[in-house]
């Protein structure tokens, strides 16, 4: 038997011998490193962040071998940098590099790892994190200091020299890798949108209708990197701060009298098609006399002192809904632009005249034009579109006013003329185109195509036998040289507060007599005698007349005094 001794050491004998014998079969595959992993192949960043990759060299059969000498290496630093990381382990396995996006306006660029004789690349996109300016602010031309134009990296902040006031334009710079979208993009100051003035692929210009202070948004960009990159679409991005106020309205302002002119700036325009441009004094809307694209032309209603608004005013392709002047300026009520003539005329008549663009309204009734004088309603005795014949209810002193005056295509409500008017007492030979003698009888000529003479007078009180109020001008005489070879027609027609198709009566229908004559005879007297029944207007009718001179008589029989007429010569064929 074997001692024991004997038969452990012959197994640890073979125990040696197999463990010397033995071969690893993959030792001889271990060539050394065949690739780089990377973590990320590709990675987008905004500016300002980072974020850590980590690399591993590997053999042909997955093995991890040391990693210590591995390098990172960035082909664009002002895009993005790279900062290899110190592991502190002994016998590191892996490295690991620090991607820093440094561009403030985005691009690409590509990081490479290279170890053992290895290389490896990825790509890192930087998307800008605002719109920043590169450079400090710039003034050029007249500036208003309200006004920001905020621009697209690589750009410049300056003042705008739009005259409208406070717009912002974000403008992208040649090369840049971002561009708008020149249908969709929006700009928000706030929860508030502005008005987009114009917009395309580069630059966007608004103008803020509040004030405000802050880093607005703007929508829907793209960022065109590398062919390998593509366009790469950009939800919003902010931009720097900027300060903008309610924009104001720097066009000229002039005044003329009671009238304003304004002047649209360059770049702006009043809007002709709905909804119109208009202006404003305070809360009352302005009365717009004149609207072209390049200025309007308007009174006020009342006497103001403040600054002016002007709405709907078109700035490029916006329509900016109001904008307000930088200071204040005083207007006085509007008045008559056109002519009163009170003195010298027949019967104290005024004469309402109007002008090129001051127009009356004769239709339809509800809404003709009339006068007031001194507060009490005149008779109107002719209104045509450019003059109108009144009587005052006498005596008056005080301001004119005529009521629907059409201006330049405007119906205003009322006009007052800017002083008073005094009339006096209708009644009296003096003023009067008639006569109570046939021998001191007025002179009247046809005129016209349509031979025809109107004469507007007043009479006082009846030929009753009584002694007649006033200066007793109860009857009127006319004369007129007539050519013969046809007849004459005298229609009197009165003019007053009543009602002319009622049965006759002092107030409402009163009796107004009308009669031809020549030197001796009566060749024309009324149709009917006025009395019960009877209605305006009265006529008398020659036949057939000779040449020479006749008269036409009026006679009053009415207690009220003054009366108003028409009296309407026709020469009858």
């Amino acid at each position: 038997m074997k001692h024991l001794s004997s038969v452990v050491l012959a197994a640890a004998l073979v125990a040696a011998g197999v463990t010397a014998c033995f071969k690893d079969p993959t030792s001889g595959l271990r060539n050394g490193a065949t690739r780089i992993e990377l973590t990320r192949t590709a990675i987008t960043l905004f500016t300002g962040d980072s974020l850590a990759i980590q690399a591993e060299l590997k053999d042909e059969q997955g093995n991890v071998l040391n990693a210590a000498g591995v390098t990172w290496a960035s082909d664009n630093a002002a895009v993005a940098t790279v900062r290899v990381d110190a592991i502190p382990i002994p016998g590191p396995a892996f490295s690991r590099g620090f991607v820093l996006a440094t561009g403030a306006a985005g691009g690409v660029a590509h990081i490479t790892v290279t170890g053992s004789g290895l290389t490896n690349t990825f790509r890192v996109v930087v998307l800008p994190t605002r719109l920043t300016a590169s450079a400090s602010a710039a003034v050029s031309g007249t500036a208003r200091t309200d006004t920001i134009v905020n621009v697209l990296p690589g750009g410049v902040i300056q003042n705008d020299i739009f005259t409208a006031g406070d717009t912002v334009t974000f403008t992208m710079l040649a090369g840049s890798n971002l561009t708008f979208d020149s249908t969709a993009s929006l700009v928000g100051f706030g929860t508030t949108r502005p008005y987009i003035v114009s917009r395309s692929a580069t630059k966007i210009k608004v103008i803020a209708f509040q004030p405000f202070r802050g880093r607005p948004w703007v929508t829907t960009l793209s960022f065109h990197g590398s062919a390998e990159t593509g366009v790469i679409a950009v939800d919003s991005l902010q931009s720097d701060t900027v300060v903008v106020s309610r924009p104001r309205f720097y066009g000229a302002v002039t005044q003329t009298g009671d009238t304003m002119f304004l002047d649209a700036p360059t770049g702006a325009a009043f809007r002709t098609a709905a909804p119109l441009a208009g202006a404003r004094f305070g809360a009352t809307a302005a009365i717009v006399l004149g609207r072209t694209a390049a200025q309007l032309k308007i009174i006020s209603p009342a006497t103001y002192t403040g600054v002016v608004t002007l709405t709907n005013v078109t700035v490029g392709s916006a329509t900016v809904d109001s904008l307000k002047t930088p200071v204040a300026y005083t207007i006085n009520k509007a008045s008559f632009g056109g002519t009163v003539v009170t003195t010298g005329n027949l019967l104290d008549t005024v004469k309402v005249y109007g002008t090129a663009v001051t127009k009356f309204v004769t239709t339809p009734a509800a809404s003709v034009s009339n006068v007031t004088i001194g507060g009490v309603a005149a008779f109107v005795l002719l209104r045509t579109a450019d003059s109108m014949f009144v009587i005052a209810k006498l005596p008056s002193t005080g301001p004119i006013a005529v009521s629907n005056v059409n201006v330049g295509g405007t119906i205003i409500p009322t006009l007052n003329s800017p002083a008073n008017v005094i009339i006096g007492p209708a009644t009296g030979e003096a003023n009067e185109p008639g006569n109570n003698a046939r021998a001191t009888a007025t002179t009247v000529a046809f005129t016209g195509a349509a031979d025809t003479i109107t004469v507007y007078a007043s009479l006082d009180c009846e030929d009753d036998g009584t002694a007649c109020p006033g200066n007793g001008d109860y009857i009127d005489y006319f004369q007129i040289a007539f050519a013969g070879g046809a007849k004459l027609r005298a229609i009197v027609t009165w003019y007053g507060s009543g009602n002319p198709g009622a049965a006759y009566n002092d107030t409402n229908n009163p009796d107004i007599d009308v009669a031809i004559r020549d030197a001796g005879s009566y060749y024309g007297t009324n149709t009917a005698t006025n009395g019960s029944g009877a209605i305006m207007p009265e006529v008398a009718t020659t036949t057939a007349l000779a040449a020479g001179t006749y008269w036409v008589r009026v006679m009053a029989w009415v207690t009220p005094s003054p009366i108003s007429y028409q009296l309407r010569i026709v020469r009858v064929p």
